[in-house]
């Protein structure tokens, strides 16, 4: 191919050819004139499709355990929250105010929720009246989380649940 012969001249002009065609890529007309390299090709996308329907089919359980979640009417409190998230209920408050979700004021244990986390619909505080042992009324107030608070926690806990996991504390 170096040496300046009509062989080398040859076989130069063929190396240049399939680069032209390589860069030029695949046509169609290419495609239909060879059966073997369109079967190949197809194969290897119907390949593709069914790694990604397994992959599919192994989110399912996750997927609809979280849309249930997320779906819920009901509230849970923190107790339900931390079992739901198979979690220690003192963990489960830690990883909270760590996390930004929720704080208590300054000489109370009364755990409230940060107002960006209400506003966005993950949870809600519940206030309760009842009556003191002197006789005075009192007010209690206690956070609660949402059902879509609940998706939002099981995904940045990096959980995966099986069916119904987020129900037995809810009674859902």
């Amino acid at each position: 191919m170096v040496e300046r012969t009509d062989r080398g001249k040859q076989a130069r002009q063929y190396f240049l050819a399939c680069e032209r065609k390589a860069k030029a890529g695949i046509t169609a007309d290419d495609l239909l004139s060879n059966p073997k390299q369109l079967l190949a090709i197809t194969q290897g996308y119907a390949l593709q499709i069914e790694d990604m329907r397994r992959e599919i089919d192994s989110m399912k359980p996750e997927v609809d355990a979280l849309d249930r979640i997320a779906k819920a009417d009901g509230l849970f409190g923190v107790r339900e929250a931390a079992k739901a998230m198979q979690m220690a209920e003192q963990k489960f408050v830690a990883w909270l105010m760590q996390n930004r979700w929720c704080y208590r004021q300054t000489g109370s244990r009364t755990l409230l929720g940060y107002a960006e986390r209400v506003k966005a619909g993950l949870l809600t505080h519940k206030v309760s009246t009842y009556t003191k042992t002197n006789g005075d009324d009192g007010i209690s107030e206690t956070v609660r989380f949402t059902g879509a608070g609940l998706a939002r926690i099981a995904k940045a806990l990096n959980l995966t649940p099986a069916d119904g996991d987020f129900f037995v504390a809810g009674g859902q």
